[in-house]
């Protein structure tokens, strides 16, 4: 069977330096106040230890029948502590005037985005294809998390470019 890369040939696949877990998309805020932004952060990461997360499985949004994004789910344990993490972040975030999340936080690292599904090609993967893919992934990776950071996504031809702006540990007592 062919590579899943093989059979989305049009997908954008993320660059492996650019793989992550979003755990909150603020848009554009103004650039002042990143230190604030900070500090509210490393408030909420100060509440939650250290912990692993466990990627395993592939999965599609909405959904194998109609995938737009690939991703690599998190699973167990560390996913819960990603879940409370998210919510810290999305309650710190709200001070900024960041609408908070309507949708439940699922722990994943995007693969690819499907452009256009009316784009894809006659052969490209099939609902069965991608569950295939699925059940038959049994590798997992443990990804040790040990703080959260805060990043600019600039949008380039040749896809994001991230760069940290602030990096918080988890499970540290707030200073100052």
């Amino acid at each position: 069977m062919p590579s899943l890369r093989e059979r989305l040939p049009r997908a954008a696949w993320v660059r492996p330096d650019n793989l992550h877990v979003t755990l909150k998309f603020a848009g554009r805020r103004p650039e002042a106040l990143v230190p604030e932004l900070t500090d509210a952060l490393r408030a909420a990461a100060a509440g939650v230890e250290p912990f692993d997360l466990v990627l395993e499985g592939v999965g599609a949004f909405p959904s194998l029948e109609r995938p737009r994004v690939l991703w690599l789910g998190a699973r167990d344990q560390g996913a819960a502590h990603a879940s409370v993490l998210a919510r810290r972040v999305d309650a710190a975030c709200a001070q900024f005037d960041v609408p908070k999340e309507s949708r439940a936080f699922r722990a994943h690292v995007t693969l690819a985005r499907v452009r256009d599904a009316r784009e894809r090609p006659v052969d490209g993967p099939t609902p069965s294809d991608l569950s295939l893919v699925s059940r038959r992934l049994t590798s997992s990776w443990t990804v040790p998390v040990g703080e959260i950071a805060l990043m600019r996504s600039d949008l380039e031809r040749t896809g994001s470019r991230y760069t940290v702006l602030a990096r918080c540990a988890l499970g540290e007592p707030r200073h100052g």
